[in-house]
């Protein structure tokens, strides 16, 4: 058993976004979102000579995290109130 990813806050998702692919981490994930091509509410970049996860999740989508913590709904990515910026 063994660490499957290491989560951050990011207040700039994109700028943090790019800082990690110029550094060498292949993005994997995002929502999607029709109206970009970036990244739009979380990230996964894994490094690939270590295959270190990092997700990045915009700090806008904490109070739907902090309720789903404490026994809420799991917040939607595309509901008002759940997970949007």
């Amino acid at each position: 058993m063994g660490i499957h990813h290491l989560g951050f806050w990011t207040e700039n998702l994109e700028d943090d976004h790019k800082r990690l692919t110029n550094s060498g981490y292949m993005w994997e994930s995002t929502y999607y979102n029709p109206d970009s091509d970036g990244p739009f509410g979380f990230t996964y970049h894994t490094l690939q000579n270590t295959g270190l996860r990092v997700e990045l999740v915009d700090i806008a989508r904490k109070p739907a995290f902090d309720n789903w913590m404490a026994g809420g709904d799991f917040p939607s990515a595309m509901e008002p109130g759940g997970m949007e910026s």
